[in-house]
């Protein structure tokens, strides 16, 4: 389970590169949006085309 102590015993390295930064925001972004999308279930269920 992961609670706020086992957060707070985390070590958690950052890039000193403002480009890798970036990325890594935008890839955190992205997923964020995806999951997003996925609890209003725009991805399966009655959204989802038939193929």
């Amino acid at each position: 389970m992961l609670t706020t102590n086992t957060m707070s015993n985390l070590k958690i390295l950052i890039t000193k590169n403002v480009f890798e930064q970036n990325k890594i925001s935008d890839l955190i972004d992205n997923i964020n949006l995806l999951i997003t999308l996925h609890q209003r279930g725009f991805f399966g269920g009655e959204n989802e085309e038939k193929w």
